[in-house]
């Protein structure tokens, strides 16, 4: 069993640094153990801390907050092949927030005032109080995980693109796999950013932010697989995206990847699958970021959600898209 643990050398925070070694290598069919992974800001927060302390450690990171840790090599990619992560099994720390500062959300000019509330986890790390009776079930998420685009420049990991990143997806939990292309030698794969629980678009620009006690993922590297940007499989959906200024570029961004990905992989023509699309795909906001004020270096993206449920593309056609996504590993070229 391989081991990866956060620590000065392995992670950076908020940006993926292309001049970083590797923090390990790894072969095609391992499974990596994350532990001790870090909450944002180098792991500087603690429980109850107040919100001013952390509005001033906040301002000491303008790449964003996460405690990506990286970069995860795999012996033999290259570029034009794909990785499969598989998140295998996410242990939660204890604890975790929800915050948010004026200027930022979907209503940023609603409040004038920084709020913060912190949680304990409870019965094994399943639920969390929250308040007046209100109980949550916590369904924890990966928020970041990419591979490093091309080129030589710091890439924040607030940032959405063909690569990945911050997906922030409610799918890519336990159990779910994601597919990603590969850029540079080795695929070099960011990850971070741990959530407790989510809801779509998450308004206030944050979850219930936490980080992993360990983090299991199986690392596949596929060849001949049409995935060209990120793609999540779970076992009864897959999921892709769409990210633009507006969510009216994100939802047009997302519905050509279905329609051209289904006609790109099937028999089906492009007029049948955006037919398709219209009638069977259920298309929600994965995140609605929005900052009149911020202190980081970048905007991030309004990012839609494309989710089309596995049966409801009937055995021919799923099949088909099943292949075309997956690919072959080394085993079965």
């Amino acid at each position: 069993m391989t081991v990866l643990k956060s620590n000065d050398d392995t992670v950076r925070v908020g940006y993926m640094d292309s001049t970083a070694p590797a923090a390990t290598t790894i072969n095609s069919g391992e499974v990596l153990t994350y532990v001790d992974m870090w909450t944002h800001w180098a792991n500087r927060t603690s429980y109850e801390m107040d919100a001013n302390e952390r509005s001033q450690i906040r301002k000491e990171y303008p790449n964003g907050p996460y405690s990506l840790v990286g970069p995860v090599e795999i012996k033999g990619a290259k570029p034009g092949d794909v990785l499969a992560m598989k998140i295998l099994n996410l242990d939660l720390i204890d604890w975790g927030w929800n915050s948010f500062p004026p200027q930022e959300g979907a209503i940023p000019d609603y409040f004038d005032k920084p709020y913060i509330h912190y949680f304990k986890f409870a019965e094994g790390n399943q639920v969390a109080d929250f308040v007046k009776g209100i109980r949550y079930q916590l369904k924890p998420l990966v928020g970041v995980i990419a591979t490093e685009p091309s080129g030589t420049d710091k890439i924040s990991g607030i940032l959405v693109g063909d690569y990945g990143g911050n997906l922030n997806s409610n799918y890519l939990t336990t159990g779910a796999t994601v597919y990603l292309p590969v850029a540079k030698e080795g695929g070099r794969v960011w990850l971070g950013d741990i959530h407790a629980k989510q809801g779509n678009g998450v308004v206030d620009q944050t979850a219930i932010e936490t980080a992993a006690k360990r983090l299991d993922v199986l690392y596949t590297l596929r060849h001949h697989s049409g995935v060209r940007f990120p793609v999540i499989e779970t076992e009864t959906e897959l999921v892709l995206f769409g990210t633009g200024d507006t969510l009216d570029e994100a939802i047009e961004i997302a519905t050509k990847r279905v329609v051209q990905m289904l006609g790109e992989a099937s028999d089906l023509t492009e007029e049948e699958a955006y037919s398709f699309t219209s009638v069977a795909v259920d298309f929600n906001i994965g995140q609605y970021s929005r900052q009149l004020a911020t202190n980081y270096n970048t905007k991030p993206p309004k990012v839609m959600q494309a989710v089309i449920a596995k049966q409801s593309l009937g055995n021919q056609i799923r099949e088909a898209v099943l292949e075309f996504i997956r690919g072959k590993d080394d085993g079965e070229l």
